[in-house]
Protein backbone atom coordinates (compact mmCIF):
# COMPACT_ATOMS: atom_id res chain seq x y z
CA UNK A 1 0.00 0.00 0.00
CA UNK A 2 1.38 3.39 -0.98
CA UNK A 3 1.50 6.24 1.51
CA UNK A 4 1.96 9.93 0.60
CA UNK A 5 4.36 12.25 2.37
CA UNK A 6 5.59 15.77 1.62
CA UNK A 7 9.02 17.04 2.62
CA UNK A 8 10.00 20.71 2.56
CA UNK A 9 13.32 20.93 0.70
CA UNK A 10 15.83 23.76 0.95
CA UNK A 11 18.44 24.47 -1.70
CA UNK A 12 16.57 23.76 -4.94
CA UNK A 13 17.25 26.71 -7.25
CA UNK A 14 16.62 25.33 -10.75
CA UNK A 15 14.88 22.57 -12.69
CA UNK A 16 18.12 20.57 -12.58
CA UNK A 17 17.83 20.55 -8.79
CA UNK A 18 14.24 19.33 -9.06
CA UNK A 19 15.35 16.52 -11.36
CA UNK A 20 18.19 15.56 -8.98
CA UNK A 21 15.83 15.26 -6.01
CA UNK A 22 13.32 13.20 -7.99
CA UNK A 23 16.03 10.93 -9.40
CA UNK A 24 17.57 10.35 -5.96
CA UNK A 25 14.22 9.33 -4.51
CA UNK A 26 13.08 7.19 -7.43
CA UNK A 27 16.31 5.18 -7.22
CA UNK A 28 15.00 3.54 -4.03
CA UNK A 29 12.80 0.46 -4.11
CA UNK A 30 9.39 1.24 -2.72
CA UNK A 31 9.12 4.75 -4.15
CA UNK A 32 6.18 4.90 -6.53
CA UNK A 33 6.50 8.57 -7.43
CA UNK A 34 8.39 11.69 -6.44
CA UNK A 35 7.26 15.14 -7.60
CA UNK A 36 9.47 18.03 -6.55
CA UNK A 37 8.29 21.63 -6.88
CA UNK A 38 10.74 24.48 -7.23
CA UNK A 39 8.00 27.05 -6.54
CA UNK A 40 6.72 25.33 -3.40
CA UNK A 41 10.19 24.19 -2.25
CA UNK A 42 8.96 20.70 -1.50
CA UNK A 43 8.72 17.16 -2.80
CA UNK A 44 5.66 14.92 -2.70
CA UNK A 45 6.49 11.23 -2.44
CA UNK A 46 4.28 8.16 -2.77
CA UNK A 47 6.08 5.25 -1.13
CA UNK A 48 5.57 1.78 0.30
CA UNK A 49 6.46 1.91 4.02
CA UNK A 50 7.11 -1.83 4.04
CA UNK A 51 9.94 -1.31 1.52
CA UNK A 52 11.49 2.06 2.48
CA UNK A 53 11.32 4.32 5.53
CA UNK A 54 11.16 8.10 5.94
CA UNK A 55 14.76 8.35 7.20
CA UNK A 56 15.99 6.68 4.01
CA UNK A 57 13.96 9.07 1.87
CA UNK A 58 15.24 12.11 3.76
CA UNK A 59 18.78 10.75 3.49
CA UNK A 60 18.42 10.38 -0.29
CA UNK A 61 17.50 14.06 -0.54
CA UNK A 62 20.44 15.05 1.64
CA UNK A 63 22.86 12.85 -0.32
CA UNK A 64 21.70 14.65 -3.47
CA UNK A 65 22.92 17.89 -1.87
CA UNK A 66 19.72 19.40 -0.46
CA UNK A 67 18.32 19.95 3.03
CA UNK A 68 15.10 18.50 4.36
CA UNK A 69 13.39 21.18 6.45
CA UNK A 70 11.38 19.95 9.42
Amino acid sequence: MMVDVTFAVDGMVCEGCVASVQRALKSHDGVGSARASLEEANVQIAYDPSAVDLDTLAGAIQEAGFDVVS
